[in-house]
């Protein structure tokens, strides 16, 4: 027996659409907080990308992916409890 959906692969509901906006919104803060706390260079280096992918991300012309966002959520964790 074999589980599929119709909607392929990477394909979005219509949930994910509408929730996408916030969520590009919500990184965008958190990229913004570390970049004010690290620099751009540092916070390219920690999330192992080039520093004009950071700016990419901050201008909304790249999206960042679902690894990297996580890589970013607990750099911010580790940024928040070192005060």
């Amino acid at each position: 027996m074999t589980l599929s959906n119709d909607r392929g692969h990477g394909a979005m509901d219509e949930r994910e659409k509408q929730m996408a906006p916030a969520q590009n919104e919500s990184k965008k803060r958190l990229l913004q907080y570390a970049l004010e706390r690290l620099g751009r260079k540092e916070l390219a280096a920690r999330l192992r990308v080039p520093e004009k992918m950071v700016e990419d991300w901050l201008a909304g012309s790249a999206d960042m992916t679902h690894n990297r966002a996580l890589v970013l959520a607990d750099l911010i964790q580790d940024l928040t409890h070192a005060k």
